[in-house]
């Protein structure tokens, strides 16, 4: 992975590529490459980002009207020019950008090398190519398609042949990509933002299914096929219009694209209350045609999910158990669901969340799951993903893109959507009557005023980043809901700052993590809910006697009770007297995020891009 451009037309592809892949810089990269037909191929790329790759082709200009271009996030080999897709079989004849991973390369290299094939890379794209020229005569459906009998993994590849002017294939196994049609010419993509400018009518490629794209000045045409076993199928396709807006390129005066978005949470949050509630505050279903008979009949949830998505996840997990749901919820990441035998009930609900919908643990998740009659419920942040369009109900988070790779507002824009809709639930089910069910709701309305009003200690965030920023590790800590967010405040201080940092239930503390604090040891807590707020401050005192320094998120009421921290941020009163501290989620969230942001800001990392990391993890 990580982004596929193909263009075929009348313009010149190497611009337009070069623009579409651009679009795709939001996404994390490693390196760029692209290849263009001119009386042959011609390839060129660059490790790094595509100003490298641009700088290049200002010099050594590429001309012609089709191409195929990939920006790389690295799966097997470092992040080097050699590595960086395209790919060229060894003798040239073959060139291939692929996203995702193939599993049996090895031993197709072994077998490829005794017949006389040669191999530049450590990738195992690169077999991909040299294994289409082996079955190539002169078609290059069929090669591709014999080709794709041989693969073992989850793919989208998309090739060009040194003999077919006019003529690029493009396939999908488990890995996004889309077809679209420009009356210029033809793109395929694996985002359809890297399309949106020239074209939204689009063909979503389903699993096993093949593009054959052919524009000359006489003959323009495209045909899809699906492939199943040693037959080739044609497929008849509707052409959808997307309604995805291009990427917004602009920070709007702020320096980051991540800064930009912890900014815009407010905005976020209240476009869903807008969305989701009519007049009279009840939960508006849209088009999701999820009906009272379902939601009374669900025995079991799961929720399924990776990363900061995961996070979010256990929040809607977190305020069911803490309602009193009448059904198990279970909570699980992607990568380790398929692990396992799950005791699925009669009518069993699956949850999932991803900002991407593209995300491979997730989709392989719903795909185990939904053949053996699971109904599947997600909220997703991407119109027509792949998640979207496999799920039976869709909840949309309307986050916008996210420019940054680091993901904000779409995890809050996740936890408050997916609360609105557990409030649903519970009404429906009786867990609760309809005077605490407006009166949830009347709570939920002023999650945009807690996130706002979260910015008052910016200053004094900016002043403890700069004190933490040169440290190598630390630890946060909470109780609840609150150690929910420490899970999601770490993994952002991991992902941008580079910092080892360990999110922990309190009392776990002085089960083995203790014996790791020492003198300035930073222990960063949230304390929203005052219930639970004694447990905390006793495990926060364990670590001071030990010489830890103290960072504390707290709720207003017990800021008396922390006079032994070094740094107390008051947290918006967020408490529910009758239900618990689950709307600190948007009173602490934003200066944990805005903590992690100016760690990294002090110490110089790449923000927005950070070191090897992807917005979108296609693969397994």
């Amino acid at each position: 992975m990580c982004g596929i451009v193909c263009y075929l037309g009348k313009a010149e592809a190497s611009n337009i590529i070069m623009e579409s892949l651009q679009s795709l810089e939001y996404r994390g990269y490693d390196s760029a490459g692209i290849v263009v037909y001119n009386n042959g191929i011609n390839i060129a790329k660059k490790q790094g980002k595509l100003a490298a790759l641009a700088e290049h082709l200002a010099q050594n200009p590429l001309s012609g009207t089709m191409g195929i271009g990939h920006t790389r996030w690295a799966t097997h080999g470092e992040a080097n020019e050699v590595n960086a897709h395209p790919h060229l079989s060894s003798r040239g004849k073959i060139a291939v950008v692929h996203n995702g991973i193939i599993e049996n390369f090895q031993a197709l290299k072994n077998e490829l090398t005794a017949a006389g094939y040669t191999f530049a890379s450590d990738t195992d794209t690169e077999v991909i190519a040299n294994l289409i020229e082996h079955y190539y005569t002169n078609d290059l459906v069929v090669a591709v398609q014999k080709v794709h009998n041989k693969l073992l993994g989850a793919y989208a590849i998309a090739v060009m042949a040194q003999d077919k002017p006019h003529e690029i294939v493009a396939l999908r196994k488990e890995s996004p990509l889309i077809v679209g049609i420009a009356e210029d010419g033809f793109f395929a993509c694996s985002d359809i933002v890297a399309m949106i400018k020239h074209t939204n009518n689009v063909y979503y490629l389903d699993n096993n299914e093949m593009a054959h794209l052919y524009f000359a000045a006489d003959q323009k045409f495209y045909n899809f096929f699906l492939l199943q076993n040693d037959a080739l199928l044609p497929v008849n396709k509707t052409m959808v219009k997307s309604y995805v807006q291009p990427l917004d390129n602009h920070k709007n005066g702020y320096e980051h694209f991540m800064l930009k978005e912890i900014y815009e949470q407010e905005n976020v949050l209240k476009e869903i209350l807008s969305s989701y509630l009519n007049h009279n505050k009840g939960f508006l279903l849209h088009n999701n045609a999820i009906s009272a008979d379902f939601l009374k009949s669900i025995d079991k949830i799961y929720v399924v999910a990776c990363g900061t998505a995961y996070f979010a996840g256990l929040c809607f997990a977190a305020f069911l158990a803490e309602m009193g749901l009448d059904v198990e919820v279970i909570s699980e990441v992607g990568s380790e669901f398929n692990n396992k035998k799950h005791l699925l009930g009669k009518n069993t609900l699956l949850v999932a969340f991803s900002q991407s919908g593209e995300t491979a643990d997730t989709l392989a998740s719903v795909r185990t799951l939904k053949p053996q009659g699971v109904k599947v419920l997600s909220f997703v942040n991407v119109f027509e993903s792949s998640l979207a369009r496999e799920s039976d109900f869709v909840f949309y988070t309307q986050a916008g893109i996210e420019a940054s790779v680091a993901s904000t507002k779409a995890f809050t824009s996740q936890v408050l959507l997916s609360m609105l809709f557990a409030l649903h639930l519970l009404k429906v089910r009786n867990i609760i009557d309809g005077d605490k069910y407006l009166n949830f709701i009347a709570e939920m309305e002023k999650a945009p005023t807690l996130l706002r009003n979260s910015f008052k200690y910016l200053d004094k965030i900016c002043k403890i980043a700069k004190e933490i920023s040169n440290f190598k590790n630390m630890f946060f800590i909470g109780k609840g809901i609150d150690y929910i967010l420490c899970l999601e405040a770490s993994l952002k201080m991991k992902e941008i700052s580079y910092i080892h940092s360990e999110a922990l239930p309190a009392g776990e503390l002085k089960h083995g993590y203790i014996a790791l604090i020492e003198d300035n040891f930073p222990v960063i807590s949230v304390i929203s809910n005052k219930n639970l707020a004694k447990k905390c401050v006793s495990s926060l005192k364990e670590t001071k006697a030990r010489g830890s320094m103290n960072i504390v998120f707290a709720h207003e009421s017990i800021k008396n009770d922390l006079d032994f921290c070094d740094y107390v941020i008051p947290l918006s009163d967020s408490y529910i007297e009758d239900s618990s501290a689950l709307l600190a989620v948007f009173s602490a969230i934003v200066p944990l995020q805005l903590l992690a942001y100016y760690v990294a800001k002090e110490k110089g990392n790449s923000i927005d891009m950070p070191r090897n990391l992807a917005k979108s993890v296609t693969v397994e």
